[in-house]
């Protein structure tokens, strides 16, 4: 579970959860409730992802469609147009259309995607082809049985019915779960680090360490995807930051230096220019000039000197053009 939670941008098979609950619900509870309530939950989670993470989820996309056409063919309702015994079928069968025409229309996707400034992930087409394949396989061999003209076994046909549509969907998210445990075991990285520069009129704050060197007073380290980062900055910075006013500014990226026994990290420096000097909530550090720093290197840490060139013209570019706001 808490592999799902750290890692929900990136298992995108999530994406299936309203349409695998509808598939179980449709067994045992009323088909337009259950319909319903899929198709709001798909939809929510659709204007979320939108909205907040400008991306696409194909999934629910998928079974927002599918099972909007599934409630209208219903009659809302009234099974008078389609019986609740075929709706796990046509739902299914829509979902198999919908995933057969993403992995053959790949480059009209991908337009309309990019006329709507969204993004999406590669591994879509893995479990869309998972899809096409054991639906495609289920759905003939449930026309077979059904053709022959006699009645198959009670179990049988609960097990057509029922089982083998949500163990396709299930095995899609465990698919897409599993390959990224293995990919982080593989890479076997400890993580990115986030640095993040207070400046004050052209001066940086520094904590002295307990390693008797200055460095950067709020530091962090990501155990998850990188489209994360920003938020762990934001984050950061409200925890530190009292009232903050602005969202950190992302200045450069670079890799820790090679060290014997580690591995090489990638690192995300910010700044965060303040508008008071007393807004940061801690008292172990002060600023410095960049003038000090350079005249006495040896009492602050490797990686900040590895910035202090970009760090420096930053806060000459922000102390000279920032436009005073209203304290």
């Amino acid at each position: 579970m808490r592999l799902l939670l750290k890692y929900k941008d990136t298992i995108v098979s999530m994406g299936l959860l309203p349409t695998l609950c509808t598939l179980i619900g449709l067994h045992w509870l009323p088909a337009a409730p259950v319909l319903l309530t899929g198709i709001l939950s798909s939809l929510g989670g659709l204007v979320y992802a939108i909205g907040y993470r400008r991306s696409l989820n194909f999934f629910l996309l998928q079974g927002l469609i599918g099972m909007t056409l599934c409630y209208s063919f219903s009659g809302y309702g009234n099974p008078s147009l389609l019986s609740e015994a075929d709706l796990t079928f046509v739902l299914e069968f829509l979902l198999l259309v919908f995933a057969f025409l993403y992995l053959t229309l790949p480059d009209s996707y991908q337009t309309w995607l990019a006329q709507m400034h969204l993004t999406h992930h590669i591994s879509y087409r893995l479990e869309a082809k998972i899809i096409v394949i054991l639906s495609t396989a289920h759905l003939l061999s449930l026309f077979f049985v059904y053709a022959s003209g006699r009645p198959p076994h009670p179990h049988i046909d609960y097990v057509f019915r029922h089982l083998i549509p949500i163990c396709i969907y299930l095995l899609c998210m465990i698919i897409n779960i599993v390959g990224i445990r293995l990919a982080l075991q593989a890479e076997e990285l400890p993580g990115s680090l986030i640095r993040i520069a207070p400046l004050y009129q052209g001066k940086i704050y520094l904590t002295d360490l307990p390693s008797s060197v200055w460095d950067l007073p709020l530091t962090t380290t990501l155990l998850g995807p990188s489209s994360a980062i920003d938020r762990k900055a934001r984050k950061l910075v409200r925890k530190n930051i009292a009232a903050p006013h602005r969202a950190p500014r992302l200045l450069l990226r670079h890799w820790t230096d090679e060290t014997s026994g580690a591995h090489r990290r990638p690192v995300s420096v910010y700044i965060y220019p303040l508008h008071r000097a007393d807004e940061l909530r801690t008292e172990k550090g002060r600023f410095f000039t960049f003038e000090e720093i350079k005249q006495q290197p040896s009492d602050f840490s490797p990686s900040l000197l590895k910035e202090l060139e970009h760090l420096q013209m930053a806060a000459e570019v922000w102390n000279e053009y920032e436009t005073p706001e209203h304290p």
